[in-house]
């Protein structure tokens, strides 16, 4: 079963504005929709309604929600794993990108924890995010790796999915960078040396140094790899999220333009 993709504003008065118009910046599988915060002691519960109402704390309904859209601090006991992002931030198409991917990340984790759990099932997914975790922090990805290795020696495996996700949102809510997103680029490059020649290379190495520049944005670049994975089809290419953030079943046929 699909599970919906919350995002929540937390906004105050003028959260149903903000969440209107950050609707227009994110992918159509994401519910954009007004919250507030209730304290429950040492943490905190949010609240919020799926119509598009501004809720009230005595009509809405606890949420789990993916992600946040505030420009307001957060609350002492907030969630440390929510991924976060300012209105403005939906602007920038990196900072854009890398809120679409952690919070795609944590569903899929989640959906992932939902369902018997097995080594095998962890392991290919830390594969997917090989590209992603390397372009927001290459020594925590470095960290992580000897915790995953040792996985099929792990005597629980609902003990080290927790561990996990917490240190993953923790890599993935960092800020990437310019060079580290170009470093990742050229290694997804290099798949298709083999395939290319001539002007597509240039054209594709341009692209990429026109990022790495700041002529040209991450979805420029993230396009072209795509359409390239598209011609000449790699399954590894193909599993890395970094160029296709995952959906639930029931929303995976979003357009690769819109989660760029």
């Amino acid at each position: 079963m699909s599970i919906p993709l919350i995002i929540g504003v937390l906004s105050g008065e003028q959260g149903h504005l903000i969440a209107e118009r950050s609707k227009q910046r994110l992918p159509g599988a994401f519910s954009v929709q007004p919250v507030m915060v209730q304290q429950q002691g040492d943490r905190v519960e949010i609240r919020g309604k799926i119509d598009g109402i501004t809720p009230g704390f005595s009509d809405g309904q606890a949420l789990t929600v993916h992600g946040i859209i505030t420009e307001h601090p957060l609350p002492s006991g907030f969630p440390a794993d929510i991924p976060l992002c300012t209105e403005n931030s939906l602007l920038d198409s990196d900072q854009r990108h890398s809120f679409i991917a952690a919070v795609c990340a944590g569903a899929e984790f989640d959906a992932l924890c939902a369902e018997p759990l097995t080594a095998h099932k962890l392991i290919q997914f830390h594969s997917h995010y090989k590209m992603l975790l390397l372009a927001h922090s290459q020594p925590l990805y470095r960290e992580l790796g000897p915790l995953v290795a040792g996985v099929t020696a792990c005597r629980s495996l609902q003990e080290f999915s927790l561990l996990y996700r917490r240190k993953l949102m923790q890599i993935l809510m960092l800020p990437a960078n310019r060079r580290d997103n170009t470093n990742a680029l050229m290694h997804m490059q290099g798949y298709f040396r083999p395939f290319i020649a001539g002007e597509r290379r240039r054209h594709l190495a341009e692209t990429i140094d026109q990022y790495r520049r700041g002529v040209v944005s991450l979805s420029v670049a993230i396009d072209e790899l795509r359409d390239l994975q598209a011609e000449y089809p790699h399954p590894w290419l193909a599993s890395q999220r970094f160029l296709f953030p995952w959906l639930p079943d029931s929303q995976a046929r979003e357009t690769p333009q819109e989660i760029a």
